[in-house]
C-alpha cells in the first residue's frame, strides 16, 4: 500500500516505519540521532514509549470499552479495535490493513480477561521489537579498517 501516492508515508520517515526504505541491520541511526553507543536514547525511548502505550491502553481499554460493551456487549472488542485503528493510527496509512489484527487482538483480549493489563502486555510485545532493532544499533561492533 504504502506504493500507491494517496496512501504513502511521508519521505522523511525512516526504516522501519516507511517500508519503502530499506532497514539495516544494525542501523547507524533513529530519526536523524547516531546510535551506536548512545543508551541514553534507549533510557529515554523505552521508557517514554511504555507511557504512551500505557496511556493509549488506559483510554482505549480501561475507559472507553467497558462504556462499549455496556453499548455493544459482546461485539464491544470490534467496536473498539475498528475504532482505535481508525482514530488513532490511521495516520500510518501504509500500515493500516497490517495492523488492524493487532488492533483487534487487544481488545478482545482486554475484554475477554477483563484486564487493560492484559490489553498492555499484547500492545507492548507488539512495540518491543523496535526496542531491540534500537538496542542492536546501539551495541553494534566498530568496524576495522585496514
Amino acid at each position: 500500500m504504502a506504493k500507491y501516492r494517496l496512501l504513502s508515508p511521508p519521505d522523511y520517515l525512516p526504516a522501519p516505519f516507511n517500508p519503502t526504505k530499506k532497514i539495516n541491520i544494525p542501523p547507524k541511526e533513529f530519526f536523524g540521532v547516531p546510535l551506536k553507543g548512545n543508551w541514553i536514547l534507549l533510557m529515554f525511548f523505552i521508557p517514554i514509549h511504555l507511557i504512551a502505550m500505557f496511556s493509549e491502553e488506559m483510554m482505549w481499554r480501561g475507559y472507553l470499552l467497558p462504556i462499549q460493551e455496556v453499548m455493544f456487549g459482546n461485539l464491544a472488542w470490534v467496536i473498539n479495535g475498528l475504532l482505535w485503528a481508525w482514530v488513532l493510527h490511521m495516520a500510518l496509512k501504509w500500515h493500516i490493513i497490517g495492523m488492524i489484527p493487532s488492533m483487534l487482538v487487544a481488545p478482545l483480549i482486554a475484554q475477554y480477561t477483563q484486564s487493560t493489563w492484559a490489553a498492555f502486555a499484547v500492545h507492548a510485545i507488539g512495540n518491543a521489537p523496535l526496542w531491540i532493532i534500537l538496542l542492536i544499533g546501539i551495541i553494534q561492533k566498530t568496524e576495522i579498517s585496514n
